[in-house]
């Protein structure tokens, strides 16, 4: 089985996939043959907590991880922590 799992910042869900106002026919064109999670939201308004929780599965009160400066391997707790790519 192959993955690809797709990511961006500060796309909300106004893309046409979503029933939303923009037009986006490649990813419309993609979307209709993948799985896309339609009940989703991301933890925190900024780029390094979401992904650090998406990457770890810890939301950010769990993790400590609250500003783009941070990584969560500086965390002791969470430095040896399995994240998602080396799982695929």
């Amino acid at each position: 089985m192959n993955i690809l799992f797709l990511i961006a910042d500060d796309l909300n869900d106004s893309i046409g996939c979503y029933r939303g106002i923009s037009k986006t026919p490649h990813i419309d064109r993609f979307a209709a043959s993948a799985v896309r999670f339609d009940n989703v939201s991301c933890p925190v308004a900024l780029c390094n907590p979401s992904r650090s929780a998406m990457l770890t599965g810890l939301a950010p009160w769990k993790s400590g991880v609250y500003n783009n400066q941070q990584c969560f391997r500086e965390f002791p707790e969470l430095k040896d922590i399995v994240t998602l790519p080396p799982i695929f």
